[in-house]
């Protein structure tokens, strides 16, 4: 693997996988609103729903698998 950490959240937890699949979903929900999905330049409407539910995803799931308790002495 080459990147098998990523700062706090393990690779092997799906993290990466479930920002692209929020993204491309995002694609989905744009389209669905009406958002210009096919423009010549950056769909800059469609990027940032894209980017949003990307954002929301992982930190739900950071969020879950991400806490352990810890007792400090």
């Amino acid at each position: 693997m080459a990147f098998p950490r990523l700062g706090h959240i393990a690779v092997t937890t799906g993290t990466p996988q479930i920002g692209v699949g929020a993204a491309l979903l995002g694609t989905v929900l744009a389209r669905a609103m009406g958002i210009a999905t096919e423009t010549a330049g950056i769909d800059w409407g469609e990027l940032l729903v894209q980017v949003v539910l990307a954002a929301i995803a992982v930190a739900l799931v950071a969020g879950v698998g991400g806490r352990r308790s810890v007792t400090h002495r």
